[in-house]
């Protein structure tokens, strides 16, 4: 499913303007080479599988506006035109445009367009008119509409151009909500295209929207189509699990009752008690070969992996994941040390900005005469100890990227007024400079204070508080995590991939509050993979503990059961020497725990 529309334009239209001066370096009277072909491996294979799938929506499409001077034109995700289709009255004027089979219209090479700002966007545009960064293409209008694949990749591009169009855009407004519609009906197509030898669940969610999820034999979840990608209620974590540990009993008793009868029930579907919409389940159609065209693997989740199952960290990630790809500030709070920098770094990786910079603006260690260059950038030569080359400053390194403010509670309250303004309207001015710069970043600001109480101490701006606080997550403290327990070994493997944890040292992790949260944790696993003689670390081996927590592992082990000796001893083949080991202890300890009365 495709983004929201934007029916102005207004944000689009700048952002892309500005990737043509200040990244392509485009000029607006400057022709670009006309003829810009790419006719690789994949480009073919793409061709040969998109293009019978799509053409019953290309041709519906073609019949409503083909007679109107539209072309409807399918491009893959670079931009080169897979089809262009139009009337044969009109097919000589959308040649001389180069708007034809081969052609390559990516934003790079043909500045602001329909097809080459969407590809950019990963959204639907409407380009008209004088909308387009080169002169010569003002006499265009292109609404286009991105297609996704399984992987919520974009996989291509569907758009209707028209040469000479009105001067009201009104009707190319309309235009481009069918192409959005068509643009939706070719993904759908296209997954059950790849999917056609599975399972389908079909689901008609409360929004109206029909979810794709394809399913293994074993009905797992293998799949999930773009509609799915985006649905508020179900997301990749489903992925490799079975719909049964998802789907309340009833709904998967239900969707199997219908199976079993043939016919296609739409069932009520709920998941931990919340109603998602009504759904069936499609039999496979056919056994199909798709070695032609192979679609990038899904990226591993980089915010997966600073998890094991946490439901707060888990949701987090969920929310951060969705409010990235818009226009909305994400603000994140907890403890020193919980590892917010790790999150933002994870989310850049699994964000559709990844190839873009993530810039991080430290703004407590900066000296305060000197963070409003480093934010903003200065004019060469503005202020003694200016660089004579000038300097272009943390938005402008992070424009089509992610700007990090870490510790903006500590942004100086003299320089807030111009964050605020930078933040709301995407402009900056260098100091000492003239001219405004045009910048399209995402901004994500961190703070262990209470922004609140900051403000109500007259320390931090109110507004500025709004406008960073689009959304607020909080990541929980160690002590609060659920999952500690399966992350402390991942955590020493990343450290030293060949030492591991007896289970004495892991509940000796455990035990202690951890002030200082993941940075502390660190610490003492570093020192103690430095200094241990063995690649099992055990109790003895860790340095750094917290006050407190070996007694606290003492006592555990203290109340322990004869029984769990004794399987200790068995796990072992009787070597107490080593079961002693295994438990933490020494071997006198394990001795007195036998001879003592149970309890």
């Amino acid at each position: 499913m495709s983004a929201p529309i934007d029916l102005t334009s207004s944000a689009v239209v700048p952002k892309s303007w500005s990737r043509c001066a200040n990244q392509y370096g485009i000029s607006p009277t400057h022709r670009r080479p006309l003829d810009a072909r790419r006719d690789d491996a994949g480009h073919m294979a793409l061709r040969e599988q998109l293009l019978p799938v799509s053409r019953p929506e290309l041709e519906r499409l073609e019949t409503v506006v083909g007679k109107t001077g539209h072309s409807i034109i399918l491009s893959d995700n670079r931009g080169t035109i897979l089809s262009a289709a139009s009337h044969r009255h009109y097919r000589s004027d959308f040649q001389s445009a180069r708007l034809s089979t081969g052609q390559c219209w990516n934003e790079a090479l043909r500045g602001t367009n329909g097809i080459g700002t969407c590809i950019a966007e990963h959204a639907p545009v409407l380009i008209h008119g004088d909308q387009h960064y080169v002169r010569a293409h003002h006499n265009l209008s292109c609404a286009a509409a991105p297609i996704f694949d399984e992987n919520h990749q974009l996989l291509a591009v569907l758009d209707t151009s028209t040469v000479n169009p009105d001067r009201d855009p009104t009707r190319a407004l309309h235009t481009l909500a069918m192409v959005s519609e068509s643009a939706r009906r070719i993904e759908q197509d296209w997954f059950r295209h790849r999917h056609a030898g599975d399972w389908l669940l079909e689901l008609q969610t409360t929004g109206a929207a029909i979810a794709l999820y394809a399913l293994s034999d074993a009905l797992s979840v293998i799949g999930l189509d773009a509609s799915a990608h985006q649905n508020l209620s179900l997301d990749a974590s489903w992925l490799g699990f079975d719909l049964s540990e998802h789907l309340d009993k009833p709904s998967f008793e239900s969707l199997l009752d219908t199976l079993d009868s043939g016919l296609q029930y739409h069932v009520p579907i709920l998941a931990q008690g919340q109603f998602l919409g009504f759904g069936h389940l499609r039999a496979p159609t056919q056994t199909v070969s798709l070695e032609a065209y192979t679609p990038p693997r899904a990226r591993p989740s980089q915010l997966d992996q600073l998890h094991a199952g946490d439901a707060t960290v888990r949701e987090c990630a969920r929310k951060a994941k969705r409010l990235i790809e818009h226009d909305v500030a994400l603000l994140i709070c907890g403890e020193t040390g919980v590892g917010k920098d790790r999150f933002v770094t994870a989310l850049h990786a699994d964000s559709s900005r990844r190839d873009g910079p993530l810039v991080t603006v430290n703004c407590a260690s900066i000296p305060t005469e000197l963070i409003e260059s480093e934010l903003f950038g200065h004019a060469p030569g503005a202020f003694t100890g200016a660089r004579q080359q000038g300097h272009r400053g943390k938005f402008a390194e992070a424009d089509g990227g992610i700007l990090f403010l870490d510790e903006i509670g500590d942004m100086p309250l003299a320089l807030q007024s111009r964050l605020l303004r930078a933040v709301e309207t995407g402009r900056v001015t260098p100091v000492g400079g003239s001219g405004e710069i045009q910048v399209d970043v995402r901004i994500i600001s961190a703070t262990h204070r209470d922004l609140d109480a900051r403000v109500r101490d007259g320390l931090f701006r109110q507004d500025l508080l709004y406008r960073l606080r689009g959304l607020a997550i909080e990541l929980p403290s160690v002590r609060a995590r659920s999952d500690l327990r399966a992350l402390l070994p991942r955590l020493l493997s990343q450290l030293s991939p060949n030492h591991h944890l007896s289970a004495a040292a892991l509940d000796a992790l455990c035990a202690p509050p951890w002030v200082g949260n993941f940075r502390e944790i660190n610490q003492c696993l570093k020192a103690s993979v430095a200094l241990a003689d063995r690649l099992t670390l055990e109790v003895a081996d860790l340095i750094g503990m917290p006050d407190g927590g070996h007694h606290d592992l003492l006592s555990q082990v203290q109340s322990t059961h004869h029984s769990a000796i004794d399987d200790a001893i068995a796990a072992c083949d009787g070597n107490v020497t080593h079961a002693a080991k295994r438990l933490g202890i020494s071997r006198a300890t394990l001795y007195r725990k036998r001879a003592a009365p149970t309890e």
